[in-house]
């Protein structure tokens, strides 16, 4: 398996996140209604998200020198 080590780890953050969203989805099925996406859903991608682009900038700064 190819890749980095950060893109691993926002794929599992994503997946997480996703997992978590549909319990919600199935935990209310037959009401009609969505579950809303919360705060903690957009903190927990933002750190995903945040040790991504830090470890991206760090390797593409070895890279240079």
């Amino acid at each position: 398996m190819a890749g980095s080590v950060e893109g691993w780890l926002l794929l599992v953050v994503v997946i997480a996140i996703a997992g978590r969203y549909g319990l919600e989805l199935a935990r209310v099925a037959g009401r009609g209604a969505m579950p809303g996406i919360g705060p903690s859903y957009l903190m927990m991608f933002g750190v995903g998200c945040a040790i991504y682009l830090g470890a991206k900038a760090v390797r593409a700064g070895r890279m240079r020198n």
